[in-house]
This record gives structure tokens, sequence and C-alpha cells, in this order.
């Protein structure tokens, strides 16, 4: 990744990774004969888990990897059963037993102390900023 973003703009470089896993996804499927066919009572479902779960992802993470520390952002990306745990008890009306409350715990406890060294930078930066952001993450480093 390094590399590739030493070479690309950040938005191209996500842009060429995430066209490029697709079509090697493709090119597995086809090559075990397995079937993408999605069938139609869940094209809704999955058009929507796909646009806020990848493309989303995708673009909130570049802006995220402006304001703090790549090290610290890519842990925090990686936090999904998180924040799955807390939808689907909240949401969904999961049972959330002690075991789950507890790593939710231990979960969100290590979160907060990833993100107290950039409390002040992620403070600093208002929605009011973002068009500024875009251009620094746009423009070439």
């Amino acid at each position: 990744m390094k590399v590739g973003l030493s070479e690309f703009l950040v938005w191209t470089f996500r842009a060429l990774a995430s066209v490029t896993g697709a079509m090697g996804l493709f090119a597995i499927a086809w090559a075990s004969g397995a079937s993408l066919r999605v069938p139609r009572g869940e094209r809704f479902g999955l058009v929507v888990a796909a646009l806020l779960n990848i493309t989303l992802w995708n673009v909130l993470i570049l802006f995220g990897l402006d304001l703090m520390a790549s090290g610290r952002a890519s842990i925090l990306a990686f936090t999904m059963p998180l924040w799955a745990t807390l939808i689907g008890g909240f949401v969904l009306g999961e049972r959330l037993t002690r075991r789950h409350v507890l790593g939710l715990c231990l979960g969100l406890a290590g979160m907060a102390l990833l993100l107290a060294g950039d409390i002040r930078a992620l403070g600093a930066a208002p929605l009011a900023r973002i068009s500024h952001r875009v251009t620094a993450c746009v423009a070439p480093r």
C-alpha cells in the first residue's frame, strides 16, 4: 500500500484496489463454477449492504486517514464486530449475553485508548472543513 499510495492519488489508488479486488473475486467464482446469481427478493438488501459496507466505508476511511495516524486508523477500521454487536442488540433485538457485553466493553475501552491521543485532532476538524479535507485527500502528496 505504501508503494501504491506513493505512485497514485489516494482516491485513484482506492478505486483501482476495489476494482482489481472485484475482478479477482469474479475470476475465482468463475473458475470454481460458483453462481453469483442473487435471488430477486434479496437484491435490494444486497445493494443497501454494498453501499453501506463497501462504498461508504471506503469513502469514510480516506477521510479518517487524513485526520489521524494511519496505524491507529487501520486498527479502528477493523472494529466492525463491536458495531455489529451494538446494532444486533439494539436494532435487531438480539440477546446480548454476559460474554457479548464483556467483549463489547473491552473492545470499546481499547478504542477509547486508541482515540485518546487523536481526540484533539478529530475535534479540530469540524464538518465545515470537509471541503478542505477532500482537497487534501485528492491532491498529490
